[in-house]
């Protein structure tokens, strides 16, 4: 496990934590998301690469922010921002997502394909996984013409790598040896 992710992992715990027990998950997963789209922003930007302040950070993220965040999440961004945790909110929202997933019994599955995927061809691979994992699958689905036919499939740190490319890669690669 990653040094960010052993620090987020508590953070990301006591927020999901928190939005269970006030019926607010899906909330919660919408402003960290939002919080972490404009903390990535921000990082890029000009203007705030040379702020090393996290209460200067604090304020514009909730300036920017506005009413899509609450107090109580405001709250949690001000936790975080004393402890100087603000620019880990990417490592705690994909914590959050995962802690949620999980809780709800859903596990999404990375699939990349040379050409899209027709519903059928969805559907009966959505059933396969779930039928393998026993909990609800979400499909997200990337085409990459590179694969040339085929998929890969991928599944936290499992890749499971069925694309003709990779085939022809593996031939190749013994034929050289």
């Amino acid at each position: 496990m990653s040094d960010e992710n052993s620090i987020a992992r508590p953070y990301a715990k006591a927020a999901f934590e928190y939005a269970k027990d006030h019926d607010a998950l899906a909330s919660w997963s919408d402003m960290l998301a939002l919080v972490g789209q404009v903390i990535h922003e921000l990082q890029a930007s000009e203007t705030m690469a040379s702020v090393s302040d996290k209460a200067v950070w604090l304020q514009v993220v909730v300036d920017v922010c506005g009413e899509n965040i609450d107090t109580y999440f405001t709250n949690f961004l001000k936790v975080i921002a004393e402890n100087d945790r603000l620019l880990l909110l990417p490592d705690i929202t994909a914590c959050f997502e995962q802690i949620l997933a999980s809780f709800q019994r859903t596990k999404v599955v990375s699939v990349t394909v040379a050409e899209p995927l027709q519903l059928s061809q969805a559907e009966k691979l959505t059933s396969a996984l779930e039928s393998k994992y026993q909990c609800t699958v979400e499909l997200d689905i990337d085409v990459d013409e590179a694969l040339i036919g085929g998929m890969v499939l991928k599944d936290g740190e499992t890749v499971l790598d069925g694309s003709i490319k990779h085939a022809v890669d593996s031939l190749s690669s013994r034929l050289h040896s």
